[in-house]
């Protein structure tokens, strides 16, 4: 989730159209620096508890077991959750006001496409899984015990968690 806020936009926004110059813009822009200070507190503490997220107990355990099962001596293999590699795209609305000029547009089967832009359709019968980790595993662990290593990841896993096996 994106936590970014444009705080001249938004004192733009909130003054009346009467009180919209440059220099009132500034003074008000100026009241709001405690609270820029504390969105910037705020997006260092969301880094730190994020990165803290990606090691949970569950994770290292899982890890661990499955190094003592399959690769005692080197230990090589390794989890690593998938949260932060999910690119979003924000769809815009035909009414809103873009900035920035960054525009994805989306075309449905009966619209024109022009020839550099995407067709984005997932339909009822199309499904989309996204893993929440990948195990990455040697390849001599991956070509000897890869149906005792799936027994043992859904064993331990969480209930609903998809997972990607890769051969390193």
């Amino acid at each position: 989730m994106e936590y970014g806020i444009n705080f001249k936009a938004f004192v733009t926004q909130y003054l009346p159209a009467i009180m919209r110059k440059p220099k009132r813009i500034e003074l008000h822009d100026s009241f709001l620096e405690p609270m820029k200070e504390l969105h910037d507190k705020f997006l260092q503490q969301r880094e730190r508890i994020d990165y803290d997220l990606k090691y949970t107990s569950e994770t290292i355990c899982v890890e661990a077991k499955l190094n003592e099962l399959f690769d005692p001596i080197l230990k090589r293999i390794y989890i690593i959750t998938n949260d932060d590699q999910i690119d979003a795209t924000y769809i815009y609305g035909r009414a809103e006001v873009i900035q920035d000029g960054e525009i994805e547009w989306l075309y449905g089967r009966s619209e024109t496409v022009p020839a550099n832009d995407v067709v984005f359709e997932f339909g009822r019968d199309e499904q989309q899984v996204v893993n929440d980790f990948t195990v990455y595993v040697p390849a001599a662990v991956f070509a000897a015990k890869l149906p005792q290593l799936i027994f043992e990841i859904n064993k331990y896993k969480a209930a609903g968690l998809n997972y990607n096996i890769i051969q390193i």
